[in-house]
């Protein structure tokens, strides 16, 4: 499976096109679209126009469509035979199997962390930590480079919480299938014989590995070498602006890494399933103690492994450290697995009696969710001491999101467990008979929605502020000021999450009976945060039904009688809705939705209905839906839209990057266009698309036929707030370097007052924020006049140094 191809379907990567060829000296424009994937039609504008309808309505240039009861008239889009569009979209939706991609949301999430890195190196520029005498700075991915001491532990930090989150995981899977499952349900409650219960933790195994192979190495077609060949590890070395062919051509760490998650994985199963603990008879006995050896073993060769790759410089020892890897440690877990298999048909009848559950697993979460902590606040110590500005709250950026990527995966797990309590246990809610998950999932659920509750309470006062400040007729423009410093968001819920996590650990280790009933959480406090929640929604709901109908009018001409009904309508039914769901819930009413229960019945119901079940759910029905629908992989698709630009370098069990396609074949698309005597293209990228942009053109010399003309890009409002070692001012000096002509930047950037994505680009030809009255927010920048007047401009541009002569007689 590693380095296994997705098959020869789509175009070699690093290959252009076959397109209709170009004259000498002949213009086009080629615009990309950004996540979530418009069409090429919409892109092209080919979609049939609205001429006329039979009312006579205003007419607001902002794409007025008719109304039911209307009779219209429609013609035929005007086409421009310049346009081209390129479209990269299906690398994230294109396979049925990507549909499972939102089980790998805590592992893609973790990767990311370690791509928000701030160390001493980063902070200062490249060369002055090139070694002596090798040639820093060729632009060749041989330059051996260096590795500063902090990013080495910087790294080691991120890729051991990474481990721990994909441990997070198994215990979860481990909890449902040898716990709930196997022990209670088929062994203790139907009765199977107890050599069963190893079906337990080869159950828990099998699931691992089908996740493994989900994330599965692909193997470009260029890259017809096997990958372990490859042994470096090209963290610190790789950039956007240098030597970028690293970021795209590694895949010798992937499989490392993804080898030592599998043997971690395997390790802790082991390890939770032979936990010493009740009796085991005869020779079983030195199975179970056999299987955890071998287990802790390898559990111990795979952090000293993951230690030895990042802590050393990229290159020496990384042959013996990938041959290990690649044979021994992961079978040493196996065996650890298969010996801790056998080893219950041995445990004494006395030991099944006295167990209720296994021992071990929930202890276990405590633990981790203590390794997590620890590892988080020394990522975030280490990142304050690198750097010159103690304040700069970005140094917060990787050690929350570790932070939540692991709360996300216990969450998953928790409604893992809560799912399968429903599924064999049907109704029973307390009582010997039912299945016992254990405290630890309700107070799990009590952390992660007070947290939110946390976060939504100090937005919402920023969010007053700022509309005390402009006034609610500007009211779209707060949401582009609260994600220009998005991080002080990140660094808020990290920091929520992070006390409320050491509490909840520090209790469960300190107290011998753990921690105690959910019932006892403060009730003041537990009204505190159901209103943090709940009234953002009420009160949102209120503001829809109040403004839809006056949106409706702008778009279609509405009369105003017709608008006021329908306001009045919406206003009665959520105040019905809010009503019908208080009376419900004082009386004890429910109603089972997906077997979660609405409204619920009490605040550890709330709880779990918000930050578990309902997840749960709807992550199931995205997954059925997402089988069946590309359409539906495309809205999920979002999410690897944004996450896995960048290879897995820190969390090997994340989705696969697309950028390996998409940035090479963007670059070879221009070159073959550009390669046509005197011809000239403007790049139009929109959204991420300007990203993939970005760093096509910084892959490569400069092109100066070329000009780009960007817009909603997040290049410098969220790449550069989020990842500053690989967007910040020197990759954007030597982006514009590669548009430069003479003392003139072939670069124009357009963003709206109320994009919450594209903003600025400092030391670009900007045009400042564009009003937006028909509110399109971040969509539809080429129906703009800015935009066709910025596209004039710039072919001006190009036309000055490239004009082609006309051929002679």
């Amino acid at each position: 499976m590693d380095g296994a191809s997705d098959g020869a379907g789509p175009p070699e990567v690093g290959k252009a096109v076959d397109l209709p060829p170009f004259g000498p000296g002949e213009y086009h424009e080629m615009r990309v679209h950004g996540v979530a994937g418009s069409s090429a039609e919409s892109m092209l504008g080919l979609q049939a126009r609205l001429g006329a309808v039979d009312v006579v309505r205003p007419a607001t240039g902002c794409g007025e469509q008719p109304q039911p009861g209307d009779i219209s008239v429609w013609h035929a889009p005007t086409t421009d035979p310049v346009l081209r569009a390129w479209s990269w979209g299906s690398l994230t939706s294109g396979h049925w199997y990507q549909a499972f991609y939102v089980l790998l949301l805590p592992f893609m999430i973790a990767n990311l962390a370690g791509w928000m890195l701030l160390t001493r190196q980063i902070a200062t520029p490249a060369a002055s930590y090139a070694k002596p005498n090798v040639g820093a700075g060729n632009g060749d991915d041989t330059d051996p480079g260096y590795r500063d001491r902090s990013l080495r532990h910087s790294m080691l930090l991120v890729r051991l919480v990474g481990l721990l989150v994909t441990v997070v995981f198994v215990v979860s899977v481990q909890l449902a299938v040898a716990d709930l499952l196997v022990w209670q349900w088929l062994h203790h409650k139907l009765g199977w014989p107890v050599w069963t219960v190893g079906l337990g933790p080869v159950g828990t195994a099998a699931v691992f590995a089908g996740v493994v192979v989900l994330t599965r190495i692909r193997l470009r077609p260029q890259l017809s070498r096997d990958p372990w060949t490859d042994q470096r590890d090209p963290v610190g070395f790789g950039f956007l602006q240098r030597r970028q062919t690293l970021l795209w051509n590694s895949p010798g760490i992937n499989v490392t890494l993804r080898r030592l998650h599998l043997a971690g994985g395997l390790a802790t199963i082991g390890v939770l399933a032979a936990w010493p603990s009740g009796t085991v008879e005869g020779i079983w006995s030195a199975a179970r103690w056999l299987a955890f050896g071998l287990a802790c073993g390898a559990g111990v060769l795979v952090v000293g492994l993951l230690a030895a790759i990042s802590l050393g410089d990229g290159r020496r020892g990384m042959a013996a450290v990938m041959g290990l890897t690649r044979h021994v440690v992961w079978m040493i877990a196996a065996f650890g697995v298969a010996f801790a298999a056998v080893a219950p048909i041995g445990l004494s009848p006395e030991t099944d009696t006295m167990w209720t559950t296994l021992p071990a697993l929930r202890g276990a979460a405590a633990w981790v969710a203590a390794g997590t902590l620890a590892g988080t606040v020394a990522l975030l110590v280490l990142g304050l001491l690198v750097r010159r500005d103690r304040r700069d709250r970005r140094a917060a950026n990787a050690p929350s999101v570790l932070l939540l990527a692991a709360s996300i995966g216990a969450a998953f797990g928790a409604g893992l467990a809560g799912q399968t309590t429903r599924l064999v246990d049907g109704d029973c809610v307390e009582g010997p008979d039912c299945l016992v998950v254990g405290s630890h999932v309700s107070w799990l659920a009590i952390g992660v929605t007070t947290s939110l509750a946390v976060v939504i309470g100090v937005t919402a006062v920023r969010v007053v502020a700022l509309l005390a400040k402009r006034g609610l007729g500007r009211w779209r423009t707060v949401p582009p000021t609260l994600t220009s410093s998005a991080t002080w968001i990140t660094a808020l819920l990290g920091g929520t999450g992070f006390v409320l996590a050491g509490i909840g650990v520090g209790i469960t280790l300190a107290l011998p009976g753990g921690l105690p009933s959910a019932t006892e959480f403060p009730v003041a406090i537990a009204w505190v945060v159901v209103a943090l929640i709940v009234g953002p929604v009420v009160v949102g709901a209120f503001v829809l039904a109040w403004t839809m109908p006056a949106a409706a009018r702008r778009r279609a001409g509405t009369p105003a009688g017709r608008m006021w009904v329908y306001r009045v309508l919406g206003l009665l039914a959520v105040a019905g809705a809010v009503a019908l769901v208080t009376v419900a819930a004082r009386n004890g009413w429910h109603i089972d939705v997906l077997d979660v229960p609405l409204p619920p019945r009490t605040f550890d119901d709330f709880a779990m209905d918000v930050a578990i079940l309902l997840p749960t759910a709807a992550l199931l029905t995205r997954i059925y839906g997402g089988l069946r629908n590309q359409g539906v992989r495309r809205g999920v698709g979002v999410l690897w839209d944004v996450g896995t630009f960048w290879p897995r370098w820190f969390h090997p069990l994340a989705p696969p990057t697309y950028a390996d396609r998409a940035v090479p074949q963007l670059a070879a698309q221009l070159d073959a266009d550009l390669a046509v005597a005197g011809h000239r293209l403007l790049l139009a990228p929109h959204s991420q698309g300007a990203v993939i942009a970005g760093a096509a053109l910084l892959d490569g010399a400069s092109r100066p036929g070329l000009a780009m003309l960007s817009y909603g890009s997040p290049w410098n409002r969220l790449y550069a707030e989020f990842f500053p070692a690989h967007v910040n001012a020197e990759t954007t000096a030597a982006l514009a370097d590669r548009l430069r002509t003479g003392d003139r930047i072939r670069w124009r950037n357009l963003h709206r007052e109320t994009d919450p994505i594209g903003g600025a680009i400092p030391g670009v030809d900007d045009q400042p924020a564009m009003p937006d009255p028909c509110r399109r927010g971040h969509s539809d920048y080429w129906v703009e006049p800015a935009y066709r007047a910025a596209a004039e401009e710039l072919r001006e541009v190009l036309d000055a140094p490239t004009r082609v002569p006309a051929p002679g007689p």
